[in-house]
């Protein structure tokens, strides 16, 4: 057995899983407080740290909106 296979075996044996409602003081994976604005800027600045770790280079300021779409509700 390989050291990729035992690190995958013992990894195994101790997960453990824990079922919480989404709406549960417990569960903090989620910001389900903030307004659609605030998402959006925490999406933002989360996507601009990544980048940073990835190119060590700071995310252009700029939206390109040939990539994105818009939807309104109207």
């Amino acid at each position: 057995m390989t050291q990729r296979e035992k690190r995958r075996a013992k990894r195994l044996n101790s997960i453990r899983i824990s079922k919480t409602s989404l709406y549960s003081s417990e569960n903090n994976r989620f910001h389900t407080e903030l307004s659609p604005l605030e998402s959006w800027e925490l999406l933002a600045r989360i996507s601009k740290e990544s980048w940073y770790l990835e190119t060590n280079q700071h995310a252009p300021n700029s939206l390109d909106k040939s990539k994105i779409r818009i939807f309104t509700r109207e």
